[in-house]
């Protein structure tokens, strides 16, 4: 940190989950804040997060998620482990099977029609249903035309994404899975226009 004349106040390192190391101070300067959304309380070591504390000796918050379960399986997690989750070069796409035009929609063995004819929404479920696409097309097992999605495009209002792979925190689908599902009621033509309408291109065959 410097001050307004470009002076080194405040300096330290940091470990992969937030503690730091060689903490410096050149002018009498307390600095406490931390990783986003967090600020050091000195006395116990923990970091401040507003509704709970984290603790960055084991990478873990010290009391359950305040949204429960709608925050993933691990309640106490403070993300994905970042010695295992990433993607320095920024290539990690989302890939939907199809034909060389486009990728398919979603089907009723994806996500079952309610009575009236409605996908049911799947907000808030652990465990949403809906139409599957990959982070891993060469390695998903599934052969034919694909399409890439880059991953940080957002979902248009009325479908969620969760990326639910054996690689991921919690998974519990095949490794590099993600199921894009509604959050509302709607019918599957409607999903499918949704769907399709995200910047699809064309990634290749397999």
């Amino acid at each position: 940190m410097t001050d307004s004349d470009g002076k080194i106040v405040w300096e330290t390192g940091y470990q992969v989950w937030g503690n730091t190391i060689q903490e410096k101070d050149h002018g009498g300067v307390e600095q406490n804040l931390r990783y986003q959304g967090q600020y050091l309380d000195r006395e116990t070591g923990l970091h401040y997060n507003l509704h709970r504390y984290y603790d960055p000796d084991v990478g873990r918050f010290m009391v359950t998620d305040p949204i429960g379960l709608r925050g993933g399986l691990n309640l106490y997690q403070y993300g994905p482990n970042p010695l295992g989750w990433v993607d320095p070069l920024g290539l990690q796409r989302l890939c939907a099977f199809g034909n060389k035009s486009g990728p398919k929609g979603i089907r009723e063995r994806d996500l079952t029609p309610n009575e009236h004819g409605l996908l049911p929404s799947q907000a808030g479920k652990v465990r949403p249903q809906g139409k599957s696409v990959t982070r891993t097309p060469k390695e998903s097992g599934l052969q034919g035309h694909y399409h890439t999605l880059p991953e940080d495009v957002k979902m248009p209002d009325g479908l969620g994404i969760k990326h639910d792979g054996r690689d991921m925190p919690g998974g519990y689908m095949s490794p590099g899975h993600s199921t894009v599902y509604p959050t509302r009621d709607m019918t599957p033509d409607e999903f499918n226009d949704l769907f399709n309408s995200l910047p699809w291109e064309y990634g290749g065959k397999i």
